[in-house]
């Protein structure tokens, strides 16, 4: 709690004009994350060699390392949208190998993922192509509000973590429809409309564990709703809707990897 006035002074400026553009940061983001961090691992580091010589050095520090993995986080995204417009049809395994080299150029991130627009007449295809590519149990999967994942109820649109990398880590949000979360669906719907990076709430992941981490996530739309729109919009893109958006990559950090870069 020490740390939250100089945590603010210090990100302030950057929540006005946002570091990264566009980019989508919520106040209630940046309340917990500095509950969270600045006063559990302040407390914890103590009696520990990482010890500072004052509390705003300490929120200074956090700040920068924010901002740093705001930036890659942001790098990623505008990777992925790149190997999306770059093809018609990315299998799992380009994914993979794409994911892969991005994650050991910038290892702070934990998980990189594509989630598709998928139609509910489209779902019963989908989920049978991936498991005959390997995964035999996948599923578009629903998370409760007690945190239980079941099998995903008939719906006229979803956004299934399709592909993920790396899988082993993040198996258990493969299949998970994000679209249907409560607390995310207005993020991603503001994100269609306005070709919007967003910056998430921080939350736990279904991948289990007692962290916080936060997602950010940016729209990938059909390439020539893109060029259609920007040629007669003097190279902007106007607002977006469900029809011209084919999907979401997004990429996760954990709020502790933030910590223990300092």
């Amino acid at each position: 709690l020490l740390v939250t006035p100089a945590l603010l002074k210090i990100l302030k400026p950057q929540l006005r004009r946002g570091s990264v553009h566009p980019l989508v940061i919520s106040a209630p983001s940046l309340i917990m994350l500095v509950l969270v961090v600045g006063s559990f691992y302040y407390v914890r580091d103590l009696g520990e060699e990482k010890r500072y010589s004052s509390t705003a050095e300490y929120g200074s520090q956090i700040a920068a390392e924010i901002r740093w993995q705001l930036r890659e986080a942001h790098f990623a995204l505008k990777a992925m949208q790149g190997l999306y417009y770059s093809s018609d049809h990315i299998t799992s395994e380009e994914f993979d190998r794409f994911s892969r080299h991005l994650q050991l150029t910038m290892p702070g991130l934990q998980a990189l993922e594509w989630a598709p627009k998928i139609t509910g007449d489209q779902r019963a295809e989908v989920e049978a192509r991936m498991r005959r590519q390997g995964f035999p149990n996948f599923e578009f999967i629903h998370r409760t509000p007690n945190g239980e994942l079941i099998a995903a109820e008939p719906r006229s649109v979803y956004f299934p973590i399709l592909y993920v990398y790396p899988y082993e880590a993040n198996k258990r949000a493969h299949g998970l429809d994000i679209h249907q979360l409560s607390y995310r669906r207005d993020e991603i719907l503001d994100a269609i409309q306005n070709n919007l990076t967003v910056f998430s709430s921080p939350m736990r992941l279904v991948q289990g564990g007692q962290d916080f981490s936060y997602i950010v996530f940016t729209p990938v739309y059909h390439l020539d709703h893109l060029t259609a729109d920007q040629a007669s919009n003097g190279g902007k893109q106007k607002s977006a809707g469900m029809n011209e958006v084919l999907g979401l990559v997004q990429v996760v950090v954990r709020f502790r990897d933030i910590v223990d870069q300092i």
